[in-house]
Order: C-alpha cells, then structure tokens, then sequence
C-alpha cells in the first residue's frame, strides 16, 4: 500500500469539504435562531429551530420551540402551525400545553439557551473515527536518510461519561524506497508499521471545541519488504510485533450535531530490546458520534 504525501494532503482535504457540505445547512438554521432569539425576534426564531430540528434527526430543541411559541403569543404574534409529522417532535400549539411544560426551573434553562447551543451532543455514547496523518521518527541513524511514514487510522470509542473515552484503534503507516542503477528499478523497500491499541481520553470541555488529552497502549507490528524485479526469487520481508504506547493531545472542533473535525499528536514510544524508537505522529480526520 503506497501512500504519497499529495495522497495525505486530498484526504484531508475531502474530509473537511465532505463534512462542511453536510453540516452547513443545518448549521446555518441553528446559528440564525439564536441569533433572532438574542434580538427577542421570537415568531422568526420558531421558523428557523423548527427547519434545524427536521434537518438534523438527531437535534432535541424542543424547549426551544416551546419556548418560542410562548413568548411569540405574548408578543401578540400568530406561529404558524407545525406540520412536522416526526414522533417527539410535534409541539401541541395549545396555550395550556406550553405553560405546564414550563416550570420556573424549566425557564432558567430557557432563558440561557443561546449559550446552550454551543453544547454539543452530550447523550452520544460512542464515537468512530477515520484519521489520515504521518509519523516522523525522532532519531536519525547517521549516514541514511529519515523517511516519513504516511498512512491513516480508524478507530472505535465509548463514551463512558461526556468526559471520559474508552476505545481502540489500528492503523496502517508505510513508506516506499526505490534503489536505482542507471536509471533503472533494481529494488524497491517497503517499511511499514501497524499500530492496534487500546486508548483512553478525557475531554476538558463539551462545547463545540473540545481539547482532550489521553494515552494509547498496545503493540506495533513492524514490516520490512524487499522486493527485486528482475530477480523475483530473491523476494523477502518480514515483520516482528513489539509493545508500545503513545501520549496524545488534540482537540475536536464541532461540525454539526453529530461529526467533528478531530486534530491531535501522538508521540509514539515503541520498545525493543536494543532500545526504544520514538515517532511523532500528527493527524487529522473526522468523527462521528452516535448512540444514547
């Protein structure tokens, strides 16, 4: 598997594209509600979190439409009724209806939901993860030349508490070194390293940037390929599997209600009897949270 650095550079990019075109919409409807509610332009505001609402399946602003049916009533407006025919969506227009599902605790909550929709959703249990990057190796061995490994990961994590993640992940990281004579392929090696480790994290915030901070532990097989075209025969490769970790550091930055755009830095430390190789890793990819 070849992985070139212009390779790297189109996944990123496409990752980025395709989840901006997904949430842009959505996105819009939510950030013109809160910023009609800000200017006490309720009647409006009800429009726009009824459109995000059926956009978005996963969105629960409810109180949020309760909200402005009420207070578009007693601003002597007329909402219009909704016609949204989602089970748990429909809010009864009946005056008697929004006022006993407003309790004095319940306005507190109304009252700051501008701010509340910088949340993102805190009910998503687990998270899949697809992440494309490059791992640097942070020792030179004097008279060669230092090689980056390109490559991606995926990986699986379960939200045990809004704060804390629990997940695993694998990856595939490789580079390929072609040996010429006059021009011509006599040899070409092909390096790679397969990480597959168990990973915890913990977030600092749950807003729509979210740093975090965590560890990875597991075991990196590492593969050497040589292959010699004009003497097949004398094809080799091998691997050996060696134990290791890695601190990470990065941070998601909220999309939508369900996907993220996730950067972070690992510093891998793989350990081996004659020592231990050290890699800086740097990616970046997208995450889709799911689940209640």
């Amino acid at each position: 598997m070849k992985i070139t650095r212009k390779t790297l550079i189109v996944f990123a990019l496409i990752c980025v594209c395709v989840a901006t075109a997904y949430s842009q919409d959505c996105s819009s409807y939510l950030k013109q509600a809160a910023e009609l509610v800000s200017q006490k332009n309720y009647c409006d505001a009800l429009s726009f979190y009824r459109k995000y609402r059926d956009c978005n399946a996963d969105a629960d602003v409810s109180t949020e439409i309760a909200m402005c049916e009420k207070r578009c009533k007693l601003d002597g407006g007329n909402p219009q009724p909704d016609n949204s025919t989602k089970q748990g969506n429909t809010i009864s227009t009946d005056n008697r209806t929004v006022m006993n599902s407003t309790s004095s605790n319940r306005s507190a909550v109304i009252e700051s939901a501008p701010s509340s929709m910088a949340n993102v959703n805190t009910n998503a249990k687990f998270k899949l993860g697809l992440n494309g990057g490059l791992l640097y190796p942070m020792e030179k061995v004097e008279g060669t030349k230092t090689y980056l490994y390109f490559g991606g990961v995926i990986s699986g994590e379960y939200l045990a508490t809004p704060n804390i993640g629990l997940g695993i992940n694998a990856g595939y990281y490789g580079y390929e070194v072609k040996i010429k004579k006059e021009d011509v392929v006599v040899a070409k090696v092909t390096p790679s390293l397969i990480p597959i480790n168990l990973t915890g994290k913990y977030y600092f915030l749950t807003k729509s940037i979210q740093p975090y901070a965590g560890v990875e532990v597991g075991y990196y097989t590492i593969r050497d390929k040589e292959e010699y075209p004009d003497y097949p025969e004398e094809n080799v490769s091998g691997s050996v599997s060696k134990f290791g970790l890695a601190p990470i550091v990065g941070f998601q930055f909220k999309l939508s209600n369900t996907l993220a755009l996730d950067v972070n830095a690992k510093y891998n430390i793989i350990f081996g009897e004659g020592g231990s190789a050290k890699l800086l890793g740097l990616n970046v990819g997208i995450v889709y949270a799911f689940g209640k």
